[in-house]
């Protein structure tokens, strides 16, 4: 059994070709690259062995479903998410948080904290240590950040990228 914890940008882009390439919006543009990330998710959901790492908080679910990323059924990504959910495949796991305004962010290890200024990051990171499971990035480019790294690396945290470091310079120009 393995852990991870999907950034949203993976299942936000593996949506794209279901939504009809309207919604969500998607921070890629070449076909193929689309079709590697979904034939990941596809992979992810489709292993009754990997599970989903959710936090009970539900921030991370939240994420998912705000505006912009996957915030209906139809698209893909909710799918997978509510397929893990109906098959036992999540890994669920308690955090501590605080609020920042209305947003509840993941408490982490103070000489962590001084590391990821992306709150939402937080969340992430905190879920994947606790449920020692790795984050797993289409294009983000937070993640590639060496403060994050150095974050990453202190709290015993991979990140998987689907794809590779010039194919995540696509992303970085859209």
């Amino acid at each position: 059994m393995s852990n991870e914890v999907i950034d949203t940008n993976v299942l936000t882009i593996a949506s794209a070709p279901m939504a009809g390439w309207v919604r969500p919006r998607i921070p890629l543009a070449e076909l193929a690259l689309i079709r590697k990330v979904f034939e990941w998710v596809k992979a992810f959901r489709d292993d009754d062995k990997r599970h989903l790492v959710m936090d009970r908080g539900q921030t991370i679910l939240e994420e998912y479903k705000s505006r912009g990323n996957i915030p209906e059924f139809r698209h893909y990504g909710r799918q997978v998410v509510q397929h893990k959910f109906s098959t036992g495949a999540t890994y669920w796991v308690d955090l501590e948080y605080w609020n920042n305004g209305n947003e509840r962010v993941a408490r982490l290890p103070e000489a962590v904290e001084e590391l990821v200024h992306d709150l939402g990051d937080r969340k992430m990171i905190a879920a994947a240590a606790e449920a020692e499971a790795s984050i797993c990035n289409a294009c983000d480019s937070d993640w590639s950040n060496p403060n994050e790294q150095r974050a990453l690396g202190m709290m015993g945290v991979e990140v998987v990228q689907i794809l590779t470091d010039d194919e995540r310079v696509h992303c970085r120009e859209r």
